[in-house]
């Protein structure tokens, strides 16, 4: 069975992944095998308890559903079926300049353009368009984390995996975003709303408001 670990990009999966390998010894995959940072930095593998899968996404996705053992699996697509699910959830200002900034790095000559992404032309469609496909207040099976508390209360959000799960923690949990941020610094970076934020043009704050207002209200991003 798989219990998806679902986000929109730059909203805290590697963080929740970091609690599941430290707090409850859980070892996860990625719908995209993480080429490009996780799966091919083995400190960053390490710390999130990464597992790559052989073979095609149909045939991983074919035998994970089918194993009777839980298998937890990163994605930032819409949901596909109506299995459990881990979903993190953060203001999507600062995840649209998180993600653009990611991109850089990658994309050198044509980088992730911070309007388009505000616009949702990208790969995973716009920040709240994620929301509804998800639907995370209706969804069955389906607990909600919000990044800014994994950030400054994981304890609470650890108890509330562990309930969801029905598993123990097994060792306390410390954020070791310093470190990774050595080893992958355009990957991990301060995870600060508001600097990330302050980075929005008046111009950019209004239209993404326009075009997101209502999630940003309904989950009380209002500042």
């Amino acid at each position: 069975m798989i219990v998806w670990l679902a986000s929109y990009p730059r909203s805290g999966n590697t963080l929740l992944r970091q609690i599941l390998s430290q707090a409850f010894g859980l070892k996860t995959y990625s719908r995209y095998n993480d080429h490009a940072d996780i799966g091919v930095l083995p400190e960053l593998a390490a710390a999130t308890g990464h597992v790559s899968y052989q073979g095609s996404w149909s045939t991983f996705y074919a035998r994970a559903t089918a194993s009777p053992k839980v298998i937890f699996v990163k994605t930032h697509d819409p949901p596909s079926d109506d299995a459990p699910a881990i979903y993190v959830v953060r203001d999507g200002r600062a995840a649209a300049v998180s993600w653009m900034h990611k991109m850089k790095p990658r994309q050198p000559q044509t980088p992730e353009r911070l309007d388009d992404i505000i616009e949702g032309r990208t790969m995973f469609g716009g920040w709240s368009g994620h929301l509804d496909a998800w639907q995370v207040f209706e969804r069955p099976r389906t607990v909600l984390l919000r990044f800014e508390t994994l950030m400054t209360n994981p304890g609470s959000s650890i108890e509330g995996i562990g309930r969801f799960l029905a598993l123990p923690q097994l060792a306390p949990f410390t954020n070791r975003r310093a470190e990774l941020q050595r080893v992958a610094p355009g990957f991990v970076r301060e995870g600060s709303n508001e600097q990330n934020i302050a980075e929005l043009s008046l111009a950019q704050r209004s239209r993404f408001r326009e075009l997101h207002g209502a999630w940003l209200s309904r989950l009380g991003y209002t500042a």
